[in-house]
């Protein structure tokens, strides 16, 4: 797979690198981080423990790297759509 030149890639890129920053450079865990953005950690790991018991069901004999890439898929997906839906309520 090629590396996408479209600019929602860069957006997702800036989140994992700051991520990532956050982690790496500035030693927070991942409850850390959570807490950085004022979301519910107990409610992300319900919501993650959910999709991957699903996802296992789901992707049965697939090879990994499939499997991995749904859960990543899901995840920025549901990300993207808990944003817009907290910008419109904003709004």
């Amino acid at each position: 797979m090629n590396r996408p030149e479209h600019p929602d890639f860069a957006k997702l890129q800036d989140a994992i690198l700051w991520m990532d920053g956050e982690a790496t450079e500035g030693g927070k865990t991942l409850p850390e981080i959570v807490e950085q953005i004022d979301f519910d950690l107990g409610s992300i790991a319900y919501a993650a423990e959910q999709r991957a018991l699903r996802a296992m069901r789901e992707l049965n004999g697939s090879n990994d790297l499939a499997a991995f890439m749904t859960l990543w898929m899901e995840g920025m997906l549901v990300g993207l759509q808990v944003g817009r839906k907290e910008r419109t309520r904003d709004a």
